[in-house]
């Protein structure tokens, strides 16, 4: 393993035992780093879920965020990544919320925290629920796509 590897992907000893002692995940990467975990859709269909978790950053250069969808099969239904809203610099910790309706037919939902490029990033707190229907939606799931292309000399940024 080259050193610049290494380093992507190596906490201090000190670090990885403070971080079990109090349940944060810590990520620390030269290069983009994604972690995730999946479960299956069947009790959450028709009902609101809401991923939430505390995040503290250090000298992200890119962009980080904790990320969520819904998949109908190999298909992405709904999605949030936070891209619209990210942790950028060095950050003190705040609470993130991201909620996605789960649609009927949908059989997963997946969740996690990405680090777009250099930086480091803390997680802890999370919590993974059901809420009310009163509560917004943050997904892409119900963005309007164009019936004919736009924007085709990319000029402009993308609006939701």
């Amino acid at each position: 393993m080259n050193d610049l590897l290494r380093q992507a992907v190596s906490l201090s000893l000190f670090e990885k035992c403070v971080a079990a002692a109090v349940g944060i995940l810590i990520i620390h990467a030269v290069f983009s780093v994604l972690l995730m975990q999946s479960v299956r859709a069947e009790r959450y269909i028709g009902k609101k879920v809401r991923l939430s978790g505390l995040v503290k950053s250090q000298e992200v250069v890119s962009w980080a965020g904790l990320w969520m969808r819904v998949d109908k099969g190999k298909d992405m239904v709904v999605f949030d990544n936070m891209q619209d809203r990210p942790i950028k610099g060095t950050t003190d910790w705040q609470r993130y919320d991201m909620v996605l309706d789960v649609p009927p037919d949908s059989t997963g939902i997946s969740f996690g925290i990405l680090l777009d490029g250099a930086g480091k990033v803390w997680l802890s707190g999370t919590k993974f629920d059901v809420v009310g229907a009163d509560v917004p939606s943050t997904g892409a799931g119900d963005r309007k796509i164009p019936d004919n292309p736009v924007n085709l000399d990319f000029t402009e940024s993308g609006k939701r």
